[in-house]
């Protein structure tokens, strides 16, 4: 069964890392990503796993849990914001 999954921090080490392995893996569908300023490489990650949505900062961090239908969440947030 495909589970849903949002990576939220998905421009840090660990989000990056965990994107790697979804695409090795047949059983995920990226649906959500988030990142804090390296909007140049969402972009990149938006074309090649084409979520339903992407946000860029803390707001968009507050959207995309209220927004998302995911059966799992990457939490790779730092700080107070994660």
């Amino acid at each position: 069964m495909m589970k849903k999954i949002s990576v939220l921090g998905s421009t840090g080490s660990i989000g990056t890392s965990a994107l790697d392995v979804i695409t090795h893996l047949n059983n995920f569908k990226v649906i959500g990503l988030s990142a804090n300023k390296n909007k140049s490489l969402l972009k990149e990650q938006s074309r090649k796993f084409k979520p339903e949505i992407t946000v860029v900062g803390r707001n968009g961090l507050k959207n995309i849990s209220l927004i998302s239908k995911a059966d799992v969440v990457l939490i790779s947030v730092v700080g107070a914001a994660g």
